[in-house]
């Protein structure tokens, strides 16, 4: 190649600056665009009462939750899942020096339980018993009894931008009415709200001291997104017939 038409020292110098300021454009774009997204974002964010008003009402079909107690003489491990066609919940249940665990799965056709000696049984069951079991869980989870607050108390929480997938609501303190939502006997609460950009709920976290000196913790994730619940195949097999 001849030599005189190789780019000097100049001018590759130059073409290195030109693609640096180019880059240094676009890099400063994309920061500035982000940065309105997220003033957008911030200045459209819902009040806590607007988050919890679309919340509470929202249709729940399945979830997940984890319920904790412990105090001196009592320790309560509840776990409960359940979706339209399954019912599952998992007892652990320690008072003084006794223990007792109860395991169940309850379908439209079958119910099956589990207690101390780890051995399964079934019964047939019917629309009626699913029925009774789906409402008795769904009422130990509705999520009407955390959201379902007083202005005055729901504007106590903190609303903070989750990324751009939605919004987390924050409280810590001793207002009665927010306590009474985790626990009648509890002493401070704090609680963790996260939700969708429509708010819907995603996951609740509350986690509260009570007034003997106990702990009480209420976790409940998957709203609306738990897929394929159901019975173990061990669980089915292992499973003998009850007799009363």
């Amino acid at each position: 190649m001849d030599q005189n038409t190789q780019p000097n020292p100049q001018q590759k110098q130059a073409k290195q600056n030109r693609a640096g300021i180019i880059a240094a454009s676009i890099i400063a774009g994309l920061v500035i665009i982000c940065g309105v997204i997220f003033l957008i974002l911030e200045m459209t964010k819902p009040s806590a009462s607007q988050a919890m008003a679309t919340a509470k009402n929202a249709k729940v079909d399945s979830l997940r939750a984890h319920i904790m107690v412990k105090s001196d003489d009592l320790k309560d491990n509840t776990a409960i899942e359940f979706t339209n066609h399954v019912v599952h919940s998992n007892v652990i249940l320690k008072a003084d020096d006794e223990s007792k665990k109860l395991s169940t799965w309850i379908t439209k056709d079958k119910a099956y339980m589990s207690s101390n000696n780890g051995k399964w049984y079934y019964s047939d069951s019917d629309d009626d018993d699913f029925s009774e079991a789906h409402d008795e869980v769904k009422e130990s989870t509705d999520l009407k009894q955390f959201l379902d607050l007083p202005a005055s108390a729901t504007n106590l929480f903190k609303v903070s931008l989750d990324g751009i997938k939605g919004y987390t609501l924050t409280y810590s303190g001793n207002n009665k009415k927010i306590r009474e939502t985790v626990i009648s006997d509890a002493k401070n609460v704090n609680i963790t709200i996260h939700l969708d950009r429509n708010k819907h709920l995603r996951d609740l976290n509350a986690t509260a001291r009570l007034k003997d000196g106990g702990s009480a913790s209420i976790s409940i994730y998957d709203v609306n997104n738990v897929k394929n619940l159901t019975i173990p195949n061990k669980v089915k097999k292992d499973a003998q017939e009850y007799e009363e």
